[in-house]
């Protein structure tokens, strides 16, 4: 599937990526409806003008026929994902305007990086777990087996220390430095 006539669009924390059809605030994914999503995607897109509110009922709900309060309900959904009002501006009984500055670009954000560094993570944890498990049975075999000395109790709380370490710690991954080197 070719993404090349969609584009990218960074405001603030945000990364609005048209062709993933994501937002992602600090390189984490935002959920948000498909009216959502267009929504702010024309009011990115038209950065700095203003958009009437009648031209935003026919680009959302083309033949269809929806009352304005949907569209300030959409608005209102919106500012609270954004966390405030300070990229969309309301101007009274006209329309909105998106008043941020919004860079533009082609090149692809690193949320499909990172997507692909959590899922390694995840391997790589998984596999660490495979291994300490291996290391304490023979440790423990071997300290049982060849010197005869009961260490069962050593290696059950290494364990038991090791495991949430390793399911539940995740490093801080700087994913805008490894996209550059990409």
């Amino acid at each position: 599937m070719s993404h090349a006539s969609s584009a990218v669009y960074k405001f603030g924390p945000f990364i609005l990526d048209e062709a993933e059809h994501q937002l992602l605030n600090n390189g984490d994914g935002v959920p948000l409806t498909p009216k959502v999503f267009d929504l702010l995607l024309l009011l990115v897109k038209n950065s700095g003008h203003l958009i009437e509110k009648a031209d935003l009922l026919n680009h959302l709900w083309p033949e269809s026929f929806v009352e304005e309060t949907n569209l300030n309900r959409n608005i209102s959904v919106l500012r609270k994902i954004l966390g405030s009002d300070e990229y969309i501006e309301t101007v009274p009984k006209r329309g909105y305007r998106f008043f941020a500055t919004v860079e533009r670009s082609d090149a692809r954000p690193p949320a499909a990086l990172k997507g692909r560094m959590i899922g390694a993570m995840n391997l790589l944890n998984w596999i660490g777990i495979v291994i300490a498990a291996v290391f304490f049975g023979v440790a423990e075999y071997v300290c049982e087996s060849v010197l005869r000395v009961r260490v069962c109790w050593i290696f059950g709380m290494c364990a038991l220390v090791m495991l949430p370490v390793a399911l539940f710690y995740r490093p801080k991954i700087d994913l805008g430095a490894q996209a550059a080197e990409a």
